[in-house]
């Protein structure tokens, strides 16, 4: 439950994103279940529902192939591969964050069987999932693209085998470090390191190969070895997602992280949002893919993608950058974005806002339930705004709260305890439980309520 000084903000939480992440955990997206679209929306369903989370998660699992991969759809019970290849990284991810909800180890020995009949705990899924992505490498042994990662719509830039992406990687080395972290709690030291080792190899190959002269993360090199979103590039310079998970993984140290973000901003950024690539596209590219038959500014294509700008406001909160954080809200909502107002559905996020360079279609919303902009939304606002960061410990938290956001509550649960917030803009950083200064992890009362005073500055 939330409650902050913006009353339109805290109808949409409860219960439109609230509904929307759980209709999204249930059947991404309408038209077919697609896999990653589930699996990322149950790590965001975890949140405030993790038993429901787990059930959803290994529903899931039983779709992955016994090697490790993961199709890209199924639907009405048949599999649909169509050649994606990240997919199964983001099963570490969620199951990664139910068992931070939980703290229940014994949840990684269920088993769940794989798709061809055979079985496996959780914790074996995970592994063979880092375990094939590891062995699909591609140019300068980087994860290969092939048939398009997260953007769907670079659909030609790897079918041959040779092209790789960059953001995979980054979110590989991800997916390794949370393996690495589940299984020193399992006590299963030789997987733990490793995963270490695999993170670390991938970490000096990005660093090596991943970065532009410019001082940003490139998206992808394609099977002639071309870069996607370079500063070499006519068309699509420059990509939102690396440069976000670059914060959010952690792969490179603080200052590539604030410089990655800072050539984000001052690239993408303008009075209706962040784009996710610019500049846009204007003629098919073959060696690509389908998001360069799309009109310039629309969706993939220069458009302001609000599920990348809802990962951008959690890397913002992750480098305590309040000014960015209120203005990444102030454009994802629709009801405040000063160029959407009055043009959106009032319940939902949708999954884009049209470019600048859409003409009279400039600040119109793109399609509405078929996207995880709500979810994310409200995975970075509490866990990253707000930062409830649950930890195998228990709960931590260290906000990245705007000022405007001043004297907001917020009430979560948390493995039955439950945890009554209250954020005062006081010009001072601490968080107190009955007058006692709080540093680490709060206190838990089983049954019980705790309140919590954070002030910031």
């Amino acid at each position: 439950m939330k409650k902050t000084p913006d009353k339109t903000l805290n109808k949409r939480f409860c219960p439109w994103l609230c509904y929307q992440t759980n209709m999204g955990s249930r059947w991404a997206r309408a038209r077919h279940n697609g896999y990653r679209d589930i699996a990322s929306d149950t790590e965001c369903l975890a949140v405030f529902n993790a038993p429901l989370a787990w059930e959803r998660i290994k529903r899931l699992l039983s779709y992955q192939y016994s090697n490790g991969y993961a199709p890209r759809t199924f639907k009405d019970g048949k599999i649909q591969d169509k050649n994606f290849s990240d997919c199964t990284v983001w099963l570490t991810f969620a199951v990664h964050a139910i068992l931070c909800e939980r703290g229940d180890l014994s949840l990684l020995s269920q088993p769940v069987p794989y798709n061809d009949g055979s079985e496996a705990t959780v914790y074996e899924h995970l592994l063979a999932s880092v375990n094939f992505l590891y062995g699909f490498r591609g140019l300068h042994g980087l994860i290969k693209i092939w048939g398009g990662d997260w953007n769907d719509c670079m659909n030609l830039a790897g079918l041959s085998g040779r092209g790789v992406s960059v953001w995979l990687s980054i979110a590989f080395y991800r997916a390794c470090c949370q393996l690495s972290e589940i299984s020193r709690w399992l006590g299963e030291e030789e997987n733990a390191r490793s995963c270490e080792e695999k993170a670390e190899e991938i970490r000096l190959l990005v660093e090596k190969y991943g970065w532009d002269e410019k001082g940003y993360l490139i998206y992808a090199y394609n099977d002639e070895g071309r870069k996607i979103g370079a500063h070499e590039c006519r068309e699509g310079q420059i990509f939102l997602n690396p440069q976000t998970w670059a914060v959010l993984s952690g792969i490179t140290k603080r200052e590539r992280q604030e410089r990655a973000m800072d050539c984000a901003e001052a690239a993408l950024s303008y009075d209706l949002g962040t784009a996710v690539s610019t500049p846009a596209y204007t003629a098919f590219d073959g060696g690509i893919g389908s998001m360069t038959r799309k009109a310039p500014g629309v969706q993939e294509n220069g458009g302001v993608y609000l599920h990348a700008m809802c990962w951008k406001l959690a890397a913002d909160a992750l480098l305590g950058r309040r000014d960015r954080v209120a203005w990444d809200v102030n454009r994802i909502l629709p009801f405040r974005n000063p160029v959407v107002a009055g043009r959106a559905e009032p319940y939902v996020l949708c999954n884009s806002y049209m470019g600048r360079e859409t003409g009279y279609r400039y600040g119109t919303p793109g399609q509405s339930w078929r996207t995880a902009s709500s979810q994310w939304f409200l995975k970075a606002m509490v866990n990253y705004v707000f930062d409830f960061t649950p930890t195998m410990a228990g709960m931590a938290l260290r906000p990245c709260m705007p000022e405007n956001l001043g004297g907001s509550c917020v009430t979560k649960m948390f493995r039955g305890c439950t945890y009554r917030v209250l954020y005062r803009h006081t010009g001072y950083d601490r968080i107190s439980v009955r007058g006692k200064e709080i540093n680490g992890i709060l206190p838990y009362k089983k049954g019980g309520t705790v309140s919590v005073l954070v002030e910031y500055s």
